[in-house]
């Protein structure tokens, strides 16, 4: 995970915050609500990138409009999102694609699901370069990016 404007695979990148998803996932294992919290804020910030920069970046990109766009891997994560940010942690509507929390219960996410979630993101960035751009861009989560 990078925050910042450089490109991330140059050595003299600035940033903000800098971790590998290894790292990351190594954080999020630990039990206690300071890794709750951190795991709901991926999940917030997972939906807020993709509803404020790369879903309006794709289409503009493809001559679409935004709401042309879809997702459920995306609309069940907003569905968590709403839960963690307006439902005070309970899931208010039944999830489709990422079934681990059922309708009615806390939004109380493990480092298992997260895995399954970044794994789901990036096949459906992966789906979505097929779709409408017309190639596999054959992201891998497990895929070391040179640094």
């Amino acid at each position: 995970m990078f925050f910042g404007k450089d490109d991330p695979h140059k050595p003299d990148a600035r940033y903000q915050y800098r971790r590998t998803f290894a790292e990351l996932m190594e954080d999020v294992t630990r039990n206690g609500t300071t890794f709750l919290v951190l795991r709901r804020s991926v999940v917030v910030l997972l939906v807020a990138s993709w509803e404020d920069h790369h879903r309006a970046l794709i289409a503009s990109e493809c001559s679409l409009q935004r709401n042309d766009l879809k997702s459920d891997v995306f609309r069940d994560l907003n569905k968590y999102r709403q839960a963690i940010l307006h439902g005070g942690g309970l899931l208010r509507e039944e999830a489709k694609k990422i079934p681990f929390i059922r309708k009615g219960d806390r939004v109380d996410l493990t480092a298992r699901h997260m895995d399954s979630i970044f794994r789901m993101v990036v096949e459906e960035v992966n789906e979505s370069s097929i779709t409408h751009y017309g190639g596999n861009p054959e992201f891998k989560f497990d895929k070391s990016i040179p640094v």
